[in-house]
């Protein structure tokens, strides 16, 4: 008998079934019909096919995207975005070729929905099987108070997104490169870091320096790097919360008094992705401020 995975049965009604399959909102198949589903594998292996659990069936979560990527060549990698929904991760999707976005609040299409701060749901995601992965860590917050003023709960909720799910998500995925001998890290930070009144988003942001100098050293020799990529002032994203007497002050700081383009950040991704001597460095991208 003969026990399937989830990445087999996808496989083997890609043709079949897969283009009849609905997702509902929550990223549950909306209609399997187990039966078939049973006798287009007991076909397939000549009758010596365990069934698997209907349960097992209606639950599975992979969205479409995930099944497009599984089917790829081994040598291909997965460039799994966090933060994805917000301005800078919606303008990498299209640039950066195969990308998994993952989002928690706001859907992203052919995106997975991931509460990092959930060590739980993150040992589920691991579970998809994903290869050849590079980790750009996008996901943050920033809530700015003076130090005297600044909240317990501000502190907290400042930490879990931008240090610990960085770290959660990091380690799960390691066990992954760590078989494969190949893996990419990239932690995001922005040249904003010190200023007045991000004491919260500044301390959280140092941290990931500090671990990706320990990722690097540590797993070097597995074909594992890490590094951080330092962003400075671009058409997108946070940008477009300040107040315009705010982005002329900080455009005169720039050089060339210009934005930077979301297309500069895919470039500098896709550099880290192919030098596998660029390891535990703080890589500025930032015009020159």
């Amino acid at each position: 008998m003969v026990k399937m995975t989830e990445k087999q049965i996808m496989d083997i009604l890609e043709d079949e079934l897969v283009s009849k399959l609905e997702m509902d909102a929550e990223g549950q198949w909306d209609s399997l019909d187990y039966v078939t589903i049973i006798q287009r594998l007991d076909t397939e292996f000549d009758g010596k096919v365990e069934e698997v659990p209907e349960q097992e069936l209606a639950t599975m979560t992979t969205p479409r995207k995930i099944i497009n990527l599984l089917r790829e060549e081994e040598d291909n990698r997965m460039i799994v975005i966090t933060g994805a929904s917000g301005g800078i991760g919606q303008g990498l999707i299209p640039l950066l070729g195969d990308v998994l976005p993952l989002y928690n609040t706001t859907k992203v299409e052919d995106g997975y929905k991931i509460d990092l701060s959930d060590p739980e749901q993150i040992k589920e995601f691991a579970k998809i099987g994903l290869s050849k992965i590079t980790l750009v860590h996008l996901a943050a917050l920033k809530i700015d108070e003076l130090a005297v003023c600044c909240h317990e709960d501000n502190w907290d909720k400042v930490m879990d997104v931008n240090l610990k799910g960085n770290y959660l998500l990091t380690k799960e995925l390691l066990g992954i490169m760590l078989k494969e001998k190949w893996g990419r890290i990239v932690h995001i930070i922005s040249s904003g870091l010190g200023d007045v009144g991000t004491l919260t988003y500044s301390a959280s942001k140092f941290g990931l320096i500090g671990m990706s100098k320990v990722l690097a050293r540590e797993y070097a020799k597995y074909g594992i790097t890490s590094n951080v990529l330092q962003l400075g002032y671009f058409k997108t994203g946070m940008w477009n919360k300040l107040a315009d007497e705010k982005k002329i002050e900080l455009l005169d700081e720039i050089p060339n008094k210009e934005l930077g383009s979301v297309q500069n950040i895919a470039n500098a991704i896709e550099f880290i992705i192919k030098s596998d001597y660029l390891n535990g460095s703080i890589v500025t991208l930032d015009g020159g401020i």
